[in-house]
Formats: structure tokens, C-alpha cells, sequence
């Protein structure tokens, strides 16, 4: 196994962890317009179901919803016997994400004009590689709505992303998560390591879920 740092400080704008940023240094991204497919995979572990009014917790099945001009939608569910509010709270828990989510190695908070933003280091893998790199994003929260969206506004890795869990409470009292990702790397993978990349954003997905899901079981 083979790692690599990638690593943003090398721009001159790129932040320490701690340090504020300038607005206009960040460039902006735009989405391509998407078309449904069908891949799909389904974890092992944790039994898959769409009953929301079960007790129990469990992970939904986790999907390809879309690729088109190198954008990968990948989205997934959980529920859990947890409410609502208190599953809220651990996602927005930013400086502890790191103790829940196997991906992320630091996560810091920063602002910027008002505007709450983190600086996290994740972990990557692909083929025999891996490392880990910095990302800049934008957050924006709606407690009300039950909704956290994650923006980027740079990386060494990807041209394009964003993250957004959408919480529903359930009529027992506990909480239905879905969460979508939609990532563009900067590299765009070759014909014949498509379906491995489509792949490999399906099982990261489910890997954030699962690895929230086991936390919330901690809270049951």
C-alpha cells in the first residue's frame, strides 16, 4: 500500500487550521446536470429495509442515483430509535466528527464573513493507494428543516462536492437519515475504471452510514 499527502498549503491562500480566510481567493464550481442509473450495493452487516416504523436500527440500501460529465450522485438512508434532535446535534458536532466518521482524520471550524466553514483532512483510497487531503467546505444548517449541507470551496481532490443529511422523525419517536453525496474528483477516471470509481462512492457512502449508525447505537 502506497500513500500520498496531498496537501493544500502549498497555494497561497490556503488556510492553518486555525487561520481566516479570504473570500475572494475561492473560485466557484458548477454542476452538470445529471442522469439517473442503476448501481447499487447493499452492506452485508446490517439488514436492509424501508419500513420507517420499525424499531430497529438498520442502513438502507445505498445507491448510484447518477453519473454524467464525471459527477458522481451517490444516496443512502439509516433509521434509528434516536430523535431526531439528539441525531442533529451529533452532526453538528463538527470539532468530534473525526471520533464518528472512519474518513475524516481532523475536522476544525472556521468562519468567514459570518459564514460557518470547516477545514477537514479525510482519507482517501484508490486502487493500491491511499492518503489523505485537505477540503475547505461551506455549511449550511437548517435545524428547523432538519437539514446540514456541506459545500466545497476547495480542494486538492475534487472539482466539485456536496454533502447533505435531511433528518424526518418517525411516528415511534426516532429518526429516518438520508444522506447524498455528489462528488466530481479532479481526475476524471478512464473508461476502464469507471464502474470501479461508481463503485467506490457507493461503498464510501455506506461506510458513512454505517459508521454514524454504529454511533447512534451507542445512544439507544
Amino acid at each position: 500500500m502506497q500513500s500520498q499527502q496531498l496537501n493544500l498549503s502549498s497555494h497561497p491562500n490556503s488556510p492553518a487550521c486555525c487561520h481566516q480566510l479570504s473570500s475572494s481567493h475561492l473560485s466557484s464550481l458548477t454542476s452538470s446536470r445529471l442522469v439517473r442509473q442503476r448501481i447499487s450495493y447493499r452492506p452485508t452487516v446490517l439488514a436492509a429495509t424501508t419500513d420507517r416504523n420499525s424499531h430497529s436500527s438498520r442502513i438502507n440500501d445505498v445507491a448510484l442515483l447518477s453519473h454524467q460529465n464525471g459527477v458522481y450522485t451517490v444516496g443512502g438512508s439509516i433509521q434509528t430509535p434516536v430523535s431526531t434532535s439528539h441525531v442533529y446535534d451529533m452532526l453538528i458536532d463538527y470539532p468530534n466528527l473525526n471520533r464518528i466518521f472512519s474518513s475524516i482524520d481532523e475536522c476544525h471550524t472556521l468562519s468567514e464573513q459570518s459564514a460557518l466553514q470547516l477545514l477537514q483532512i479525510c482519507r482517501w483510497e484508490f486502487l493500491a493507494f491511499s492518503g489523505t487531503f485537505k477540503t475547505l467546505l461551506n455549511v449550511h444548517e437548517e435545524r428547523d428543516a432538519g437539514r446540514v449541507v456541506f459545500s466545497l470551496i476547495k480542494s486538492s481532490f475534487m472539482k466539485d462536492f456536496e454533502g447533505q443529511w435531511q433528518l424526518t422523525g418517525t411516528p415511534d419517536g426516532g429518526c429516518h437519515v438520508e444522506h447524498k453525496l455528489k462528488v466530481q474528483p479532479v481526475l476524471d477516471a478512464p473508461a476502464l475504471f469507471s464502474g470501479y470509481a461508481q463503485r467506490i462512492f457507493v461503498k464510501q457512502v455506506t461506510k458513512v452510514l454505517e459508521d454514524l449508525l454504529a454511533a447512534l447505537k451507542t445512544q439507544e
